[in-house]
């Protein structure tokens, strides 16, 4: 059943993005890394995709509701690389939906509210919020936290990913977050317990954004994009909290708010 929104205009610019399915342009497959089309972020969106899951495989789960999925891109990667799980995606964008399950046709797709009651979707054991926080109105923000409260398992974790207040807020957010303002936000409910800053800024990320897309070229060689990937990952995917532009924390359930 399609959930129907009035967009403002921060989320329009976001619908907007959605005539093209723009998360799975940059590709790793096999161990090959490829930039395809105009999409200069490639490099640092795939390094911190990597390291994400990397994480989260770590972390025993059987089934895991990603909110805010757009395109569905983080889902078409974790079911690629264990399709032995059962993975939903939500999200209230009927376009993003569409792409989604056009690129992932094995995964349940629901285009709704998680803060509605009668989509009914049950209990996880791993909830993720990958660069979704930022699109949400503050003021609606703790009817989210609250929503995926009631939908985490006891002993579940709850991932999310936010763009870094080092960062200057992009038109289509509401806000960018540091760890304190972060915390804040997912309490009462849930606790960090681990947390990392990615992306950090320095010349050589830039430059490999400016070698990847530029005004004369898209770098194409195989070779050497593996070569700037591996480098990505080794000199500028971890940074601190002065100098990175996005934030990545492990959640679990507050123990004084645990359902009994």
């Amino acid at each position: 059943m399609l959930y129907v929104v009035n967009f403002d205009d921060k989320q329009e610019i976001q619908e907007n993005l959605y005539e093209f399915p723009y998360h799975h342009i940059p590709k790793y497959v096999n161990g090959n890394f490829s930039a395809i089309r105009a999409y200069r972020g490639s490099c640092h969106y795939i390094a911190s995709m990597n390291f994400l899951i990397s994480k989260i495989n770590k972390i025993k789960f059987v089934k895991l509701l990603d909110v805010g999925c757009g395109d569905g891109k983080f889902l078409y990667e974790i079911s690629r690389k264990d399709p032995s799980k059962t993975y939903v995606g939500i999200d209230y964008s009927k376009q993003a939906i569409l792409l989604a399950t056009a690129m992932s046709p094995k995964i349940k797709f629901i285009c709704g509210d998680i803060t509605q009651n009668e989509l009914s979707l049950g209990t996880f054991n791993m909830i993720t919020l990958i660069e979704t926080l930022e699109h949400i109105k503050p003021d609606l923000i703790p009817n989210v936290i609250k929503a995926l409260y009631n939908h985490i398992e006891n002993d579940g974790k709850v991932i999310v990913s936010v763009p870094s207040t080092n960062v200057a807020t992009s038109p289509k957010h509401y806000q960018h977050f540091d760890l304190k303002s972060l915390k804040e936000a997912l309490l009462p409910y849930f606790k960090i317990d681990e947390y990392y800053f990615v992306n950090k800024t320095t010349i050589e990320a830039r430059i490999i954004k400016s070698l990847l897309i530029n005004r004369f070229f898209a770098l194409n060689h195989q070779s050497i994009l593996n070569i700037m990937l591996k480098r990505y990952e080794a000199k500028s995917l971890h940074g601190d909290e002065n100098n990175s532009e996005g934030i990545f924390v492990i959640c679990s359930v507050n123990k004084d708010k645990e359902k009994k």
